[in-house]
């Protein structure tokens, strides 16, 4: 899948499972931030992120 990573606005880390190959991201998601001016300013507190998912 291509990605024009110029338009991008947000980047959310997830860790996918051996062999998934859709494009879905799944529930847990570790980081996560809004990109601007070319710029990313990550941490845990972003509104992607919800902690349910982690435990």
């Amino acid at each position: 899948m291509a990605c024009d990573v110029e338009s991008a606005t947000a980047f959310i880390l997830t860790s996918e499972p051996r062999g998934d190959a859709d494009a879905v991201p799944v529930a847990t998601k570790y980081l996560g931030g809004n990109i601007s001016a070319g710029q990313a300013i990550l941490g845990v507190e972003h509104g992607s992120i919800s902690w349910r998912n982690l435990f």
